[in-house]
């Protein structure tokens, strides 16, 4: 009796075949259990998984999808599972999708579904880069392995304004400093950083010799504001009070509310104006002969 094993182009694990006799005839015995295992060696290639996305561009807010499919190059009669390792620009918090998908056995592709995720921060145009992970009954293709989905931002530019705490400061005593703090009309999902232009009044203040003020600020992501200080520098010369104006400018990430945003402070001199003596070497001199100093 001969057994030959069927042949078929389906990927599948290697299978045994158990022989046993279970009754003889007329004439024949058996002693003992007669059974035989024959191994059936699967000799079809693991099907090839490839990826593809559509539509490869999402807008945040407006509910859409994006398909992602997985495909075989061959009917498999193992399941396929396929996991996926998601990198790029957006984080969790941006998107939804599963992290692994199963094809049936006898099934050629299976679909997985990538959802933007709304929400009212501005932050850049993001991308998700999907890539064929670890796949268990399959193989990797060599040239459709990865896509990637752009998600556009649709919300609006935060916009900043500029206030100080108070306007006047004293020079050497009292209060003298003031909180020069920026603020957003909206919160921001990336952190929004700007300059500050800092000129003179009338009379001018000195930046580093009348006061100082940091160049440069920043609100961080998730922050509606952030401040920092005016401090005026003291001195013991009598001078007039001086006035410095801060200006916003160079903002990335952001815009400047009304067009302008900008501040005056003034640094009240804190000195005594100097006391003037006059003083003669001597207080009776001769008309013609002499002179005094």
């Amino acid at each position: 009796i001969g057994l030959s094993p069927t042949s078929d182009l389906f990927f599948e694990g290697n299978v045994t075949v158990l022989i046993d006799i279970t009754s003889v005839g007329t004439n024949a015995t058996t002693t003992s259990a007669q059974q035989k295992t024959v191994s059936i060696t699967n000799d079809d290639a693991a099907p090839t998984v490839s990826i593809a996305v559509t539509p490869d561009a999402l807008i945040e807010d407006a509910g859409t999808f994006a398909n992602v499919t997985v495909s075989l190059d061959a009917v498999s009669n193992l399941p396929t599972t396929v996991t996926f390792a998601k990198t790029g620009t957006a984080t969790s918090t941006d998107y939804q999708m599963n992290n692994s998908v199963v094809i049936a056995a006898g099934a050629s592709s299976a679909v997985v579904q990538l959802f933007a995720v709304l929400d009212t921060l501005f932050e850049r145009n993001e991308t998700v880069v999907i890539s064929l992970g670890t796949l268990t009954n399959g193989l990797a293709s060599s040239t459709a392995n990865q896509v990637t989905v752009n998600i556009s931002n649709d919300d609006p530019v935060p916009s900043v304004s500029l206030t100080v705490a108070t306007s006047t400061i004293n020079e050497n005593v009292g209060v003298t400093s003031t909180n020069v703090t920026v603020t957003l009309n909206t919160l921001s999902g990336i952190p929004v950083s700007m300059s500050f232009l800092k000129t003179g009044g009338n009379p001018a203040a000195l930046d580093i010799t009348d006061y100082t003020l940091a160049d440069t600020i920043t609100i961080p992501a998730g922050s509606i504001s952030t401040t920092t200080t005016l401090v005026a520098k003291s001195d013991a010369i009598d001078e007039a009070s001086e006035k410095v104006v801060i200006t916003i400018a160079n903002v990335v990430d952001g815009s400047i509310f009304a067009g302008t945003q900008d501040e005056e402070v003034t640094i009240l001199d804190s000195n005594d104006s100097p006391t003037v003596t006059l003083l003669v070497g001597t207080n009776t001199i001769t008309e013609n002969l002499g002179s005094s100093t």
